[in-house]
């Protein structure tokens, strides 16, 4: 009698374990099978990209977003690395101050061991015709893959590791208020934020008369890797 409790009490604890186990892996999968709503909107709150992301998955942002004139692109308001709720993204973008401030670059955004786009711009009522300039960069996290100019053209020159030397050239003068090139960075494995930095070197116009040389002669940018 003693040996059959025994038996019954062992078979119920392993059928108890077993349920056990079983509940948690469907909760498991009923888990993953959550949506949310994630919202990407312009800084006019135009939206730009509606996705339904499981749970704990990655929202992929949309291309870099045009804003209003006088203003450049920095990154987004929220994180969405990791999704847990339904959310909303809008950009955050810096006003230009002066008339001085005539180059930008813009935020860009990639996945680890992928590929981010950083546009450099000429903006403001001014025009040039070439420029040469020293793009910098964080070579444990980056690496230039390429660059081309507006035309779609490959424009970089000289590469060494963690810089690189950039002409840009055009027989006419490049009119304000345009992307002079953009650039195409090869992410590694590690998240995070990486500084871009752009310097000055040198500015040239057929027409000096219609030139603005900018007070400074460094630009900075961000490179996120989520």
């Amino acid at each position: 009698m003693k040996d059959l409790v025994k038996r019954l009490f062992i078979a119920m604890t392993c059928l108890l374990v077993v349920l056990s186990i079983t509940t948690g892996c469907s909760s498991e999968k009923i888990n993953n099978k959550i949506k949310y709503t994630v919202t990407f909107y312009s800084d006019t709150d135009t939206v730009l990209k509606l996705d339904e992301i499981s749970r704990n998955d990655s929202a992929v942002p949309p291309t870099i977003p045009t804003v209003e004139y006088g203003k450049i692109f920095t990154k987004w308001d929220n994180d969405f690395s990791i999704i847990k709720s339904d959310l909303e993204i809008r950009p955050i973008c810096e006003s230009f101050v002066g008339k001085d401030n005539v180059f930008a670059l813009s935020g860009a955004y990639g996945k680890t061991s992928d590929y981010a786009y950083m546009n450099f711009s000429l903006c403001g009522n001014v025009c040039l015709s070439g420029a040469e300039m020293l793009i910098t960069y964080d070579e444990t996290a980056l690496s230039v893959d390429s660059v081309f100019n507006e035309d779609g053209d490959l424009v970089f020159n000289t590469a060494t590791q963690g810089k690189i030397i950039l002409n840009i050239a055009s027989a006419e003068n490049i009119l304000g208020d345009v992307d002079l090139c953009s650039i195409k960075f090869k992410l590694n494995e590690q998240k995070g934020e990486y500084p871009v930095n752009i310097e000055i070197k040198s500015i040239y116009a057929n027409n000096d008369e219609e030139i603005m040389i900018p007070e400074y002669n460094l630009i900075n940018g961000t490179v996120f890797v989520y």
